[in-house]
């Protein structure tokens, strides 16, 4: 695809918006290198999913797994005139789908326009394949909740089991203020009453 069709391609609604996740950005151009490539691709992707019409969020950091993957490579093309940008999109949920698309330039010069048009597209790519992984996900995967439990759930399931017995059959806890009852005290047996003796009167 040319710089000059990605720009006269209409900014057309997608089914929602996808977490992008830049792996990697490699450069094969010696006026790119390839940290530097890297901050500015992340920066149009940054900056495009800022927009109203945006298909798309940059994921940044491990915590957050994303949607789709996408590695690129700036390279001199193939056909001796030009550049290309070649990018792999990897779904990270089930079922795993893969896509290419490559986006061609007439000079080595990225401006910032240029990697944003390029961005606003790799992220439509990046949704149509998303959209094609959901549609088949009933049928290519398996519910977790389908799934045998591993070793260590089932270890966890005994320990929850066992803390569950023992606290059936612990006494009830004491109310709070109450001191802990101690020993019975003997008491010594209670000592017989006298009987009482009535004097009668002797004639």
């Amino acid at each position: 695809m040319s710089l000059v069709a990605m720009l006269t391609v209409p900014m057309l609604l997608g089914a929602g918006e996808v977490g992008l996740k830049l792996e990697a950005a490699r450069s094969d151009v010696d006026e790119w290198p390839t940290p530097r490539l890297e901050k500015e691709t992340a920066d149009a992707l940054e900056r495009t999913s800022h927009q109203k019409w945006s298909e798309h969020y940059l994921v940044v950091g491990d915590e957050v797994r994303g949607d789709v993957s996408v590695r690129g490579v700036f390279a001199p093309s193939k056909e001796g005139s030009g550049f290309r940008f070649t990018w792999q999109l990897m779904t990270l949920d089930c079922p795993p789908m893969s896509d290419v698309v490559g986006f061609d330039f007439k000079s080595s010069a990225l401006a910032p326009n240029s990697l944003d048009a390029m961005a606003v597209q790799l992220a439509k790519r990046a949704a149509r394949l998303l959209d094609k992984a959901r549609s088949k996900r009933g049928a290519s995967c398996i519910d977790p909740l389908d799934l045998p439990p591993t070793p260590s759930e089932l270890e966890m399931m005994k320990i929850r089991e066992t803390a569950k017995a023992q606290r059936e059959f612990a006494p009830p806890p004491r109310p709070p203020g109450v001191p802990p009852r101690g020993p019975p005290v003997e008491r010594p047996p209670p000592r017989p009453r006298p009987i009482p003796v009535r004097s009668e009167p002797v004639f």
